[in-house]
């Protein structure tokens, strides 16, 4: 994996203390390396800025895109945002 598949997302308070939520959140952390964790009141959930091959590349001193994560029967979907 190369090391420039930056992305932004935030995972709900509400889904981290969910016990059906919480393996679903181990599976997805556990594909990535979290450079920065953030609570953010406003949006009740945590913001993280992590690297992982669900991000697309993006050039050097770029913006981190935001993505959206769903759990799916067939798997975890990540969605790119559009600024």
């Amino acid at each position: 994996m190369t090391m420039n598949r930056y992305g932004k997302f935030v995972i709900r308070n509400r889904l981290l203390r969910d016990p059906a939520g919480s393996g679903k959140i181990m599976q997805l952390m556990g594909r990535m390396i979290v450079v920065r964790a953030e609570q953010m009141w406003q949006r009740d959930g945590i913001e993280y800025t992590a690297i992982s091959e669900h991000f697309d590349p993006i050039e050097e001193a770029a913006a981190v895109p935001n993505y959206v994560f769903e759990f799916t029967e067939e798997g975890i979907k990540c969605t790119r945002q559009p600024h």
